[in-house]
């Protein structure tokens, strides 16, 4: 029997199964688990924060906050940073992940032409505090 627990969005086993086809080929368990839980805690943020002036804003980079996403978790080698809490060195580790994937998601896809630098400096300054955020609230590492 399934519980109601498991179906809440705040709630680690929703989330793995609701991200799924996102986290597919991730061998690690705990990692795809912790992917699957930014993944979440992002797509709330958008769907709450975000007002319909603001998505029209956000435009083409919408493409980008996923995969982004999902490739900073993945070359976080350091979960003790996440494990320690130290939101500053975290965020501080998160832009620069978040840059490194962002540049390369950016290499393969020829569109990255059609967005401009302050659209791609915005993303990358909020996404890697947001995502820090998101691995300090996962509550299988506190």
């Amino acid at each position: 029997m399934e519980n109601d627990n498991d179906k809440r969005p705040c709630n680690p086993d929703y989330c793995s199964k609701k991200w799924a086809p996102l986290t597919e080929g991730i061998e690690d368990e705990a990692r795809k688990n912790l992917v699957a839980w930014t993944l979440e805690q992002e797509a709330r943020y958008l769907n709450d924060a975000t007002s319909p002036e603001s998505r029209v804003k956000l435009g083409g980079m919408l493409r980008y906050i996923f995969p982004t996403a999902r490739r900073a978790v993945m070359l976080l080698d350091d979960l003790s940073l996440v494990s320690d809490g130290d939101e500053v060195a975290l965020t501080a580790k998160m832009d620069e992940l978040v840059d490194e994937s962002l540049a390369t998601i950016w290499s393969i896809d020829r569109q990255k032409d059609a967005l401009d630098s302050w659209h791609a400096q915005e993303l990358t300054q909020s996404l890697g505090k947001r995502i820090a955020s998101s691995l300090l609230s996962y509550p299988r590492l506190a």
